[in-house]
């Protein structure tokens, strides 16, 4: 009998409640003598569930995550004898479970509002959840501490022991450490540190608050109380400042806005001669030193040694540390430091304000209309004004024309608030003319207006002839307010309001003027938008209207400012490199032109046209003809001689022409090694580098170039180490010389100089003025990627080894990218997948997917795979989620289900071999989960959510008797 919640009276349709009904997933609308039970399917399942009674006067309606699951007609009487309960009914009934966000509304919201409730309370995503440089080679350890503890985040045997540090909120949520400057530390094994020591290379970098900069503490502290055999970075005494710790060649180095008590970012690199330190992103300070670090200490966090037994302790915290055995450049360091962001707010509405009790009427304009957003009896009539794009590009608004443009409300929506009655009136605004009628009153136009126009009984916000100021019109009690940035042609927010003395104006979130005012307010006028006494037209824009019957304090303001904010950009364009300082140009042919999406270094295209890029946008076609792009000189300038460069671009060859065409070319090749050119050459997979020395022009096979498909190459030449050519991020070839690149021609895409003309289509046109290394074409290749979902695709849908892709959104077993890999579908039926696109629903009895042999044809015998899949599973009793094999010892591949909940078989052989039961904790919630297996030729892994739970070890020799099925 458990109540969720429960007021009313014990008696016929005087109780209000909804309550546990007895039988697992069932929940029972009471209503005392009319009650009804209601079957809610997935509400056992052990998670967070959205739950709505309403009543409208004759007719209730139970919500079950947002749908309406039940209705019933009762002419409720509902009692006042108890009051309202949550988490019992009656007078024995306590509920088990948790219960958040209690809402109560003195109306029946309808189906719609409903939704929006159950939307808004959902787990923000994190866009870029971790930094693409986690999986760098170079990376030695990771602690998030989001767990509480110094788990390393993919090596046990790197865990960390913590001393005293305790669990305190991390950047923007998370976990982190805090530590009291006491005696507080974190000491991790000294396998961290057993390659970053002697003069060896490597990169530290964290995340820390620095609550006092007294008593030397340490953020990170290693090695050897002895001359340059330490390596630390700790407090200088100054506030501010901090002391780059080589033990007998310490820099103090002052970092503005470190004592501030926030969070920042901090690294430290040493590349075998110089050391670096960053700060927020960016170079903060440098040295050059034979550090020869010693391993007596190992790396402790929070603490730092003075020598004979003294100890620095740390009075702050820290979070997200990374250790590296290579010393990061300027680019990689940016990605760390841009990529651990406050996730976005992917429902922007302001769920707070949007249902408040004084709320009296909203106007969003996203359909063009003035529709009222929750009652139709209040919309508002557009004389003139015409649709527009609103905020950040997101829905709808209205454009004012400044000569007769305006909206007109009902009455009602003002009713409420005149005379001396409390009120708010929001609005965002693009204001193009603050001009008025000269006139000694500075006539102008409103932003909105309502009342009579006389003594005290105006409540309007115009403009008023003075650039960047308004004026709060009472009329008798004006007031003009100067609104800084306001005249900037951008969009701002205006709230205006009342609490029955008081008048506050706010100006983007935060209060700019108030006053003290006996209104009262008339009724002559009805609401307008985009207009003043009748005359006074506003140019500009409005959009989000929200009028209330309540004076909104400052927090409810800066709610309502917060929540219109931007939409995320899950995938971004490449942040890291995209604004690092040695990139020179950029090209994204997105608009089919050939602008410089950095700077101001346009091309000029000659015949290609525009097409379809690789992940959907844009990128140019050339014909094989007459076709390229040419790039000013500009572009190339300091790229020319000897110096440092690198130039990257995707490509996709046209596979019935194999003529010699170029990728990219610039220089003059009559002159030795004075060009720096790519390009196909004869065959279909191969590839010349062309400098023009005597010996330095080479060919290359390049395994896929011939496909069809798109791929991404670069080319780098430093001065030290010669040419490397890259394809699809891996190094294909590095070769030894010194260029002497002429300026004689200016950069082409697409075509030589006087023939080589390419077939096929280009996009992504990187230009650098410097070496980029091997992590940093990695990152490149990784971010030009589809733009994802919130719950994005799997980022190894571009992957060179990916062999197809099944997203069963359109309850077929298609193939994404090849339909000659499609599936065949046997009883299988479409449902809703994991993130709400479509998915396949198995009846244990005789549903199943199979796939061509194509699929496995690569991937038999002891041939490297990889096989992931989300699912959820109802009942363990032996299904098997996948299988392909010949029925032989160690001739299977498969993973099937257990009897045992929650435990799982890995399938290699035929009915006489299997091997041991693995658990997964959590899989028998009857929620969506991650399965990942993974074989290297010696080395079967499984991987459960993305955590690595089991290993095993064999020889598989997998046949091809059976082809994969799913199910």
């Amino acid at each position: 009998r458990a109540g969720l919640f429960d007021y009313g009276a014990y008696s016929d349709l005087a109780n209000f409640a909804l309550r546990v009904a007895g039988t697992d997933g069932t929940l029972k609308v009471q209503l005392w003598g009319a009650d009804t039970d209601v079957a809610l399917s997935g509400s056992d399942d052990g998670g967070w569930h959205h739950y709505c009674l309403t009543y409208d006067g004759s007719a209730w309606y139970l919500y079950f995550d947002g749908n309406e699951a039940a209705y019933g007609t009762s002419a409720l009487d509902t009692g006042s004898d108890l009051a309202l309960r949550i988490g019992a009914w009656g007078y024995s009934g306590y509920f088990d479970g948790s219960i958040d966000e209690v809402y109560i509304y003195s109306s029946a919201l309808d189906a719609a509002s409903i939704q929006v409730l159950y939307d808004v309370v959902t787990p923000q995503p994190t866009v870029t959840p971790r930094p693409t440089h986690v999986s760098h080679s170079t990376l030695v350890a990771r602690y998030s501490f989001d767990d509480g503890t110094a788990a390393d985040d993919s090596d046990s045997s790197l865990d960390g022991t913590i001393n005293g540090a305790t669990a305190t909120a991390g950047l923007f949520g998370s976990v982190a450490m805090a530590f009291d400057g006491v005696d507080d530390y974190v000491e991790f094994p000294s396998a961290v540190t057993a390659d970053i020591q002697g003069s060896n290379a490597r990169t530290i970098c964290l995340w820390a608050v620095i609550d006092s900069f007294s008593s030397d503490g340490g953020l990170f502290d290693y090695g050897t109380s002895s001359d340059l055999q330490n390596f630390a970075l700790r407090v200088a005494g100054t506030d501010g400042s901090l002391k780059v710790q080589l033990w007998a060649a310490d820099t103090d180095v002052a970092l503005s806005g470190s004592d501030d008590g926030d969070w920042h970012h901090y690294c430290v690199t040493y590349d075998g001669s110089a050391w670096y330190l960053y700060f927020d992103g960016n170079e903060a300070g440098s040295g050059t030193s034979a550090v020869n670090t010693g391993s007596d200490r190992a790396l402790r966090l929070g603490q730092w040694n003075l020598g004979d037994d003294n100890e620095g302790y740390l009075d702050g915290s820290i979070d997200e540390v990374y250790v590296y055995s290579s010393a990061l450049d300027a680019a990689s360091i940016q990605v760390l430091y841009d990529v651990v962001t406050a996730a976005p707010t992917v429902t922007p509405l302001p769920t707070s304000n949007f249902f408040q009790a004084t709320l009296v009427a909203h106007y969003s304009f996203d359909d063009g209309t003035a529709a009222d957003d929750g009652d139709n009896s209040l919309d508002g009539t557009i004389s003139g004004a015409t649709a527009t794009t609103g905020q950040y590009g997101i829905g709808g608004a209205l454009s004012f024309d400044g000569t007769d443009d305006y909206v007109e409300f009902p009455s009602a929506v003002t009713a409420d608030i005149q005379g001396s009655n409390a009120r708010t009136v929001c609005l965002w605004a693009v204001i193009n003319s603050f001009s008025s009628d000269g006139s000694e009153y500075d006539l102008g136009a409103g932003l909105f207006d309502y009342g009579d126009y006389s003594d005290l009984e105006n409540f309007a916000l115009r403009v008023h002839g003075t650039d960047g100021s308004l004026r709060v019109q009472l009329w008798g009690a004006d007031t003009d307010v100067a609104l800084s940035g306001s005249d900037d042609g951008d969009w701002h927010h205006y709230c205006l309001t009342y609490d029955g003395s008081d008048w506050a104006l706010y100006f983007d979130g935060t209060q700019a003027a108030t006053g003290t005012e006996a209104l009262d307010t008339g009724s002559d006028n009805a609401l307008r938008l985009g207009q003043w006494n009748s005359n006074y037209y506003l140019d500009g824009s409005i959009d989000e209207f929200y009028v209330y019957a309540s004076a909104l304090d400052a927090a409810s303001i800066q709610a309502l400012y917060d929540a219109v904010t931007v939409a995320p950009t899950v995938t971004p364009l490449p942040t890291s490199h995209f604004f690092q300082a040695t990139l020179v140009a950029y090209y994204s042919f997105d608009d089919g032109e050939a602008e410089d999406d950095y700077g101001e270094l346009d091309g000029t295209i000659e015949g290609a046209t525009a097409t379809t890029g690789r992940d959907g946008s844009g990128a140019l076609s050339f014909d094989g003809v007459d076709d390229y792009v040419e790039f000013p000189s500009a572009v190339t300038a300091d790229i020319l001689g000897n110096s440092d460069r690198t130039l990257c671009l995707w490509l996709q060859r046209d596979t019935t022409s194999w003529e010699d065409g170029t990728f990219f070319t610039y220089g003059d090749d009559g002159v030795a090694y004075g060009s720096f050119a790519l390009r196909s050459n004869c065959c279909s997979e191969n590839v010349l580098v062309e400098h023009h020395g005597n010996d330095d022009n080479w060919d290359l096979s390049v395994s896929g170039l011939d496909d069809g498909g798109w791929h991404h190459v670069c080319m780098t030449y430093e001065d030290s180490v010669g040419t490397k050519v890259y394809f699809d991020a891996s190094l294909v070839s590095t070769t030894a010389m010194t260029l002497d690149t002429q300026s004689t021609n200016a950069l082409r895409v697409g075509a030589y100089f006087g023939g080589w003309v390419f077939t096929g289509a280009i996009d992504e046109v990187y230009v650098y003025s410097s070496a980029l290394d091997a992590a940093s074409i990695q990152v490149l290749y990784d971010v030009v990627t589809a733009a994802p979902t919130v719950t994005p695709l799997p980022t190894h849908v571009s992957h060179s080894t990916l062999v197809a892709h099944y997203s069963f959104d359109d309850g077929t077993a298609a193939e994404d990218s090849d339909g000659s890999l499609d599936g065949t579908i046997n009883g299988a039926t479409a449902t809703t997948g994991r993130d709400g696109s479509g998915a396949l629903s198995f009846d244990g009895s005789d549903d199943y997917v199979e796939f061509p042999s194509a699929v496995t044809a690569d991937i038999l015998g002891n041939s490297a795979r990889t096989l992931c899949l989300w699912a959820l599973i109802d009942d363990f009793d032996g299904g098997a989620l996948f299988s392909y094999d010949s029925n032989a010892d160690q001739k299977r591949f498969g993973f099937m289900t257990e009897s045992t909940a929650g435990e799982f078989r890995l399938l290699g052989s035929g009915e006489d071999y299997d091997f041991l039961d693995v658990a997964a904790s959590g899989s028998d919630d009857g929620d969506w989960h991650h399965y990942c297996h993974t074989y290297d030729g010696t080395d079967w892994l499984l991987y459960f959510d993305a955590t690595l739970v089991h290993t095993e070890t064999v020889a598989l020799d997998t046949g091809s008797d059976n082809p994969l099925t799913l199910g």
